[in-house]
């Protein structure tokens, strides 16, 4: 187990369902304000990528649901979904933003913003990783 605290106050449980909230939030805000042109495929043309993120976003939505479902009833099959989904995600996300660092259209300002979200991802993903170790013991 990585922490027993979110935030070094809040309990797994409550840290869960607040990154699953959070993250619902933060997939809808991106999908209505962003659209195409979302912080992760800004600069990319091709048609798969945009594609991608929408599968993204849909996952994104539909496993933190499931991981609240999870944290809430204490069930570990939906909560290890999310860890799964997530790391799926983080793993495009660092592929996307290494894309982006290495492309002659690359912004400082969007470069800053993937880190921030692609370190926060880490952050969530060891929080809901140690509250399924915790739950399996």
């Amino acid at each position: 187990m990585f922490f027993e605290h979110c935030c070094f106050c809040f309990s797994l449980r409550s840290g869960c369902l607040t990154i699953a909230a959070t993250i619902i939030a933060f997939y809808f805000v991106e999908i209505t304000v962003h659209g195409e042109h979302s912080i992760f495929i800004y600069s990319k043309k091709a048609r798969w990528v945009k594609i991608m993120q929408g599968l993204i976003n849909a996952n994104g939505i539909l496993s933190s649901l499931l991981m609240m479902y999870g944290a809430y009833r204490y069930k570990k099959c939906p909560v290890l979904t999310w860890l799964v989904v997530f790391l799926l995600i983080f793993i495009l996300y660092v592929i996307f933003c290494v894309l982006d660092i290495f492309s002659a259209h690359a912004r400082t300002g969007i470069l800053g913003a993937q880190f921030g979200i692609i370190l926060i991802l880490l952050y969530c993903l060891l929080i809901v990783h140690s509250f399924y170790t915790q739950m399996r013991e």
